[in-house]
C-alpha cells in the first residue's frame, strides 16, 4: 500500500532536517533496526521524498531472510555437518548471497538454533 504525503514534499535544507523525517516514518511504518545515514545521502541530493523512501526500504527489508548469526558464533560444516566452525567474516557472494567465512550459509548448520540432543 503506497500513501502520499504530498503536503510535505519540499527541498529540505539539511540532510537532518530530511533524515529525521525518513526515520520517523521508517520507526511508523514498524522496523526498528539500525540505519546508517550515509547510505541515503543521495537519496537527499537527488530530493526525493523521504516518506516514499521509508517505504522503499521497509518494503526490502520485509522482504530480506534475517539470520540468527553474529561474529564469534559456532556453526558445524563439512560433509557430514560434525566439525567445528567459528564465524569470523559474514558477507555476501557475487551473487549477493549471504556467506560466512567465504563460503555460502546454506552449507553450515547453526550451533545455538538446534535442539539441546543435537548440539
Amino acid at each position: 500500500m503506497k500513501t502520499r504525503f504530498l503536503d510535505f514534499i519540499k527541498n529540505y535544507e539539511t540532510f537532518e532536517e530530511w533524515f529525521d523525517i525518513f526515520i520517523n516514518q521508517v520507526h511508523n511504518l514498524g522496523y526498528n533496526g539500525s540505519i546508517m545515514s550515509e547510505t541515503f545521502m543521495e537519496d537527499w541530493e537527488n530530493e526525493k521524498c523521504p516518506y516514499e523512501v521509508a517505504e522503499e526500504f521497509v518494503q526490502e527489508m520485509n522482504e530480506k531472510i534475517k539470520l540468527n548469526i553474529e561474529v564469534g558464533d559456532e556453526l558445524r560444516g563439512g560433509r557430514f555437518k560434525n566439525k567445528k566452525i567459528i564465524v569470523k567474516k559474514i558477507g555476501k557472494d557475487d551473487e549477493n548471497q549471504p556467506t560466512v567465512n567465504g563460503k555460502t550459509i546454506l552449507k553450515y548448520k547453526i550451533v545455538k538454533d538446534l535442539p539441546k540432543n543435537k548440539k
